[in-house]
Parts: structure tokens; C-alpha cells; sequence
């Protein structure tokens, strides 16, 4: 895979770690904390505000251009509409947010506190390798399968590789005899007839999955 690719599917990869991360407070507040403990029990750097927790917002867009249409990013983008609606309402009549906040259900907090971490996570990468440890463990708390939020299609994935391993991804996937039916066809006819025969197939490139995770 070129390195524009790697990014793109890792990007996609991203994606679905959010939209599973933002529905489970559990696994968000315990890398919230990892990141926290790690920063204030390794660094021992100080400054002088008052709180020094910092999320940042990933964007994806650069690295997968049609990101908006992978089904996890849609999801991310509705919960962000719902939590914008609410954080609106909670401001209106000069009420501060963080007053707003202290009223709410802890369960609120919690959920709202999983998408905002599940959102700073990033997992783009340009090397071609499967899923580091720090990825490969958030992905087996998340019981990710990636096959869930992704699929192998024109757009994403088969007219950026080569007809060579367009057949080798059929033969995987499908069948060898699938596979050299296809042989001899042009890149564009290869594309759809390969896209046709891997649909429903869940077949996933070796940085999209992981195996579970051993301590």
C-alpha cells in the first residue's frame, strides 16, 4: 500500500475507534486517565493555569477525502449535532456552561466526556504495518471489528492499488476461480467486477484488524 493510501485507511480506521469510543464512558474515561496519569506522574512538568487538560480535535478530512461518507463519521458528526443543540440551549438566559454542567446527570457527564475523548483520538499513520500496541489495545477494549465501519470499495480502496493485488484480495477473499476470470481485464473493468465479488465479504487489509490484544 502507498503511503496515501495507509493514511486513508488508517483515517477510516480513526473513525471507527471514535463513533465505538463515544458510546462506551467506560473504555473514555479510562484513556482519558492513562493519558492524564501518564502526563502528571511521568513528565512532572507545571504550568500555572489552573487546569491543564488539553483535547484537540482530530480532522480526518485531509487524509481521506470522502471521510464524510464512512458511516462512523456520520454517527460522529450526529452526536456532535446533539451535544451542540444541548451546550446552546445551556447557554441561552446567560447561565455559564460549567454551572449547566453541574446540574446535569452524572451519566450525562460521562457520555459527553466520551465523545469529546473519543473525537482527540488519532490513529493516522503512513507506515504500512498492522496496529501498534497502543492502538491494537483500545481496539480490543472496543471489541473493534473494523468490518463493521468498513468495507473495500473504488472510492476508499481498490483504484488505489494495483490490478495484482486487486486478484490477490479476490483470491483471499472470494476464490481463486473468481479471481482469474477477472485476469486480463482492464484496471477500470478489474475495479467494478472486484468491488461486485468483495461486497458482503468483510474482507479487511492487515492494518484495519487486530488480534486480540495480549498484556
Amino acid at each position: 500500500h502507498s503511503e496515501k493510501l495507509t493514511r486513508m485507511l488508517t483515517a477510516h480506521r480513526t473513525a471507527a475507534i471514535q463513533a465505538e469510543l463515544m458510546n462506551r464512558p467506560e473504555v473514555a474515561l479510562a484513556a482519558l486517565v492513562h493519558r492524564m496519569a501518564l502526563q502528571v506522574l511521568r513528565s512532572g512538568h507545571v504550568s500555572n493555569r489552573i487546569v491543564q487538560v488539553s483535547i484537540e480535535r482530530t480532522h480526518l478530512k485531509p487524509d481521506a477525502g470522502n471521510i464524510e461518507q464512512n458511516r462512523a463519521a456520520m454517527a460522529i458528526e450526529e452526536k456532535r449535532g446533539y451535544w451542540t443543540a444541548r451546550f446552546d440551549a445551556a447557554g441561552q438566559g446567560g447561565r455559564s456552561l460549567f454551572g449547566w454542567l453541574l446540574d446535569q446527570p452524572q451519566q450525562d457527564l460521562l457520555e459527553l466526556l466520551a465523545f469529546c475523548t473519543a473525537v482527540s483520538v488519532n490513529t493516522v499513520s503512513a507506515r504500512e504495518n498492522v496496529p501498534s500496541n497502543d492502538v491494537a489495545v483500545l481496539m480490543t477494549a472496543l471489541d473493534l471489528d473494523m468490518a463493521d465501519w468498513w468495507e473495500a470499495t473504488p472510492e476508499n480502496y481498490l483504484s488505489h492499488v494495483s490490478k495484482d493485488r486487486i486478484l490477490t484480495v479476490v483470491t483471499q477473499a472470494a476464490s481463486p476461480e473468481k479471481a482469474d476470470v477477472m485476469r486480463g481485464l482492464k484496471k477500470e473493468q478489474l475495479v467494478q467486477k472486484a468491488d461486485e465479488a468483495l461486497s458482503g465479504l468483510r474482507w479487511l487489509p492487515g492494518n484495519l484488524k487486530v488480534e486480540a490484544f495480549q498484556e
